[in-house]
């Protein structure tokens, strides 16, 4: 908690749980090939970056979610997210990101395996006419298995 932000505490309670669903929701609508939903996440100049490049903008980003493989089981398994307030129109987080990944089908279940990797997200949000969007989203890849092609 920022302690410099003077915000009544129900304020900072829904910004933080707002951002959070953001989160979550993010791997919700990535795991369920759900690209326009995910794009509509983002501010309309949103910002991913990628290990390709960034992506800035909705159709951008629903356009690259939309040329994923859709023989798969795509798990993002998210943890330790911690939602900073910055003011009642921005705030960040970090959070932990289990990513699994199964190739061949999407017919569960699928055999179990190792974590693809495990990383951080580093993200920025903003209150818009629209509600709490992602303005930016980075990640940090912590551990990599030797087999991804993320």
């Amino acid at each position: 908690m920022n302690p410099n932000v003077r915000l009544p505490v129900d304020t900072r309670q829904c910004i933080e749980h707002a951002c959070a669903r953001l989160v979550l929701a993010y791997a919700h609508f990535a795991d369920s090939f759900q690209d326009e939903a995910f794009a509509a996440l983002f501010t309309a100049d949103g910002l991913l970056h990628r290990g390709d490049g960034p992506l800035v903008g909705r159709a951008a980003i629903q356009a690259a979610m939309g040329l994923r493989r859709r023989d798969a089981v795509v798990r993002h398994v998210m943890s330790n997210i911690l939602v900073e307030v910055v003011d009642d129109r921005n705030a960040t987080s970090v959070s932990t990101l289990t990513l699994y990944r199964h190739f061949g089908t999407s017919t569960l279940p699928v055999p179990m395996m190792a974590p693809e990797m495990i990383a951080q997200y580093h993200d920025r949000f903003e209150n818009t006419s629209e509600g709490w969007r992602i303005a930016e989203r980075r990640a940090v890849i912590a551990f990599k298995h030797p087999d991804s092609t993320h």
